[in-house]
């Protein structure tokens, strides 16, 4: 007995040692597999390098506003990333020292052209980890005069341990033939965090400047070489200021902001969400104390200052085991780790004692799409500060939605959908409180 224990002694003392080894090696694999490559945008604010695209865009939910000095025009530039592999950029061009004929007179100052500009990613770089280059192909000016239409494939490979990315491509119209790019990071894994995200640029330049056709504006038919260089320079996560030169013969700068309103949790703190719920606590078990009519009155109110609608309350005993079943409707929470939290809270001060175990089913449209499966010691113990809201995560497991309850099951209180529901769409979701 006494080798046998000292034997699970030094196993437990080997497992303690390599312990700190094993969260080492788990961090640097995370941090690999997060690690990205700023993505730049170019003079029409999509993903490339000066006037050349490339096959890299941003992630879903991102919008950005800029503007780019590019002799001879000057642009104003919304750009929308609607999901991971569509990128939609609007521009507001004006011809600098060039009049319109007709509003020039009436003081609304230079010819100005509006177009629109679409890419669609077939495969992201950041699909295969970097381990295969993205493919993409894009129209620009698609809408109004067309007097900057375009189109193009590129093909982009980022190479991580280099700090590197490289872009080749083929366009027509405006981008005509071979064109190409990289972006290099020389201190990205540097000390110095302010510089980390500054980037040099060099693009092959495709567009045919010396074409009439094609070069609308007078001042811009010359040029020295098709070879532009300049730096890029992001700023913390929201802004973009970039230098280049332009033809051989021009010097062009951008700036631009950024934000992604698709992962973020509001500007201003949401005053009137409701604390998770607390008190008054009630625990009391079914019986002649707390009758099953009294308890479903009692949890219908709670739910809805929460945030859900309590649709049906059912009890069922069999097999010697106590559970119950609440079928809500979500209203509030967009997120689940925070409806996760809500209902905890709610179940840990509001279920009898004994109650062994309650079924949350979750409803969307009129129908069940899951639902959550809480044991009750664990969540009293959860109540009780003897286990975090993690453990209880992990304890409480998600399921597939059943629509019929068991057999012997009593309906202590159902509240029927209306059959129709009149809303409009898109629906919206404010991020300002």
């Amino acid at each position: 007995m006494h080798k046998i224990l000292t034997l699970f002694l030094l196993l437990g003392a080997c497992l303690v040692a390599d312990l700190p080894e094993d969260l080492m090696l788990v961090e640097c694999i995370d941090k690999e597999i997060n690690d990205r490559l700023p993505v730049y945008y170019n003079h029409l604010l999509y993903g490339g390098y000066f006037q050349m695209p490339s096959a890299r865009m941003g992630e879903a939910g991102e919008i950005g506003l800029g503007y780019a000095s590019a002799p001879p025009y000057r642009l104003w530039n919304l750009r929308c990333q609607l999901t991971d592999y569509l990128e939609i950029s609007g521009n507001y061009r004006i011809y600098s020292g060039v009049e319109d004929p007709i509003l020039s007179q009436y003081g609304f100052g230079d010819l100005s052209d509006k177009g629109a500009n679409i890419k669609l990613a077939i495969v992201r770089p950041e699909d295969s980890g970097y381990r295969m280059p993205g493919l993409a192909i894009g129209f620009d000016d698609v809408i109004g005069t067309r007097g900057f239409k375009a189109g193009y494939f590129v093909m982009t490979q980022v190479f991580m341990e280099c700090d590197l990315e490289v872009s080749l491509g083929w366009g027509w119209e405006r981008y005509r033939g071979l064109f190409g790019g990289a972006h290099w990071l020389p201190f990205r894994k540097g000390p110095l965090r302010l510089f980390e995200k500054l980037a040099i640029g060099v693009e092959y330049d495709a567009i045919p400047y010396k074409d009439h056709a094609v070069e609308r504006h007078p001042k811009g038919r010359s040029t020295k070489t098709p070879f532009n260089v300049g730096l890029k320079w992001r700023i913390g996560d929201y802004f973009d200021l970039s230098v280049s030169s332009l033809r051989g013969k021009e010097v062009s700068a951008t700036v631009s902001a950024w934000y992604n309103f698709g992962t973020t949790e509001g500007f201003i703190t949401k005053f009137e969400d409701p604390l998770p719920y607390t008190s008054p606590r009630n625990l009391t078990p079914l019986g002649p104390c707390r009758p099953e009519e009294k308890l479903a009155g009692e949890l219908v109110n709670p739910f809805n200052r929460q945030g859900f609608d309590l649709l049906e309350i059912a009890l069922n005993e069999s097999y010697g085991c106590k559970t119950l079943y609440l079928r809500v409707f979500n209203n509030s929470y967009r997120t689940q780790d925070v409806f996760r939290e809500r209902i905890s809270f709610l179940l840990a001060n509001l279920i009898p004692d004994d109650i062994d175990q309650v079924i949350v089913i979750l409803n969307s449209e009129g129908f069940p799409v899951q639902q959550y499966r809480f044991f009750m010691p664990f969540v009293r113990e959860f109540g009780q500060c003897d286990k975090g809201l993690y453990e209880l995560s992990v304890l409480s497991p998600i399921e597939e939605a059943k629509c019929l309850f068991p057999e012997n099951t009593v309906i202590l209180q159902r509240d029927r959908m209306p059959l129709t529901n009149f809303y409009v769409e898109p629906k919206s979701q404010t991020y300002f409180g």
